[in-house]
Formats: structure tokens, C-alpha cells, sequence
């Protein structure tokens, strides 16, 4: 968990911006864990109000993350093409942010998915 140096939010609008990106980080959380169960429909509002709270707050982290959750929903409902542009676009925000453990991953998964479709060279790059 984050530490917050109190001593330096001195306004009302960085306290409101810390309580959405933590409220952000439950929706994730609640997303994921709901994506375990297969609840497919609550899945995916609480991860898009997810990802419409980390538009709203820049959270570039939060972006990623919800583009996972969607990446490996997709993949599991063998919906390769969406799951391939997810883990794409989690990779880009993982990259913006420099979290380059994240960023490969995301590149592996997209590999992953190229060799299942049978592209065997579009996988090795």
C-alpha cells in the first residue's frame, strides 16, 4: 500500500483525488475477484467504472490494469482479437509509467495469444 505525505495535500481537490484513485483500486480489486466467480455482467461494470474513475483521475496504472482485466476476460472467452488489444493497451499505459515487469507481460501475453492464432513469427518478434 502507498504511503501519503498528509503534510503536503493541503488542498480539498489533492485529498478528493487521493480518496478516487484508493476507490479506484477497490473497483479493481472488486473486478477481479468478481471475474473469478464468472459473474461475466457485473464484471464488466465494475471494471468500466473502473476504468471511466482512472480516465477521471489520469491514473495511468489504473488504466492498465482495467485493460488487463478486460485482456483476460476476452482470452478466456477465447475472443483473441479483443483479448490481443487489451493486453496492447495495457502494455502501452505500463510503458508510459516505465513499469517495464508489467510492459513485458503484457508482451508475452500478447505472443502468447499470436501463437494460438498460428502466427508463429508474429510471436517470436
Amino acid at each position: 500500500m502507498q504511503v501519503i505525505d498528509y503534510m503536503r495535500l493541503n488542498k480539498r481537490e489533492d485529498l478528493s483525488l487521493v480518496w478516487k484513485k484508493y476507490r479506484n483500486r477497490g473497483f479493481l480489486d472488486i473486478a477481479y475477484e468478481v471475474y473469478k466467480y464468472r459473474d461475466t455482467n457485473f464484471f464488466k461494470q465494475v471494471n468500466n467504472d473502473a476504468f471511466v474513475l482512472s480516465e477521471r483521475v489520469k491514473d495511468s496504472t489504473g488504466l492498465a490494469e482495467a485493460h488487463w482485466n478486460y485482456a483476460v476476460f476476452f482470452k478466456d472467452k477465447e475472443i483473441m482479437d479483443s483479448a490481443y488489444y487489451h493486453y496492447n493497451k495495457a502494455g502501452e499505459y505500463y510503458h508510459a509509467v516505465s513499469n517495464d515487469y508489467y510492459a513485458a507481460k503484457m508482451t508475452y501475453n500478447m505472443a502468447v495469444i499470436l501463437a494460438a492464432m498460428k502466427n508463429y513469427t508474429g510471436s517470436e518478434i
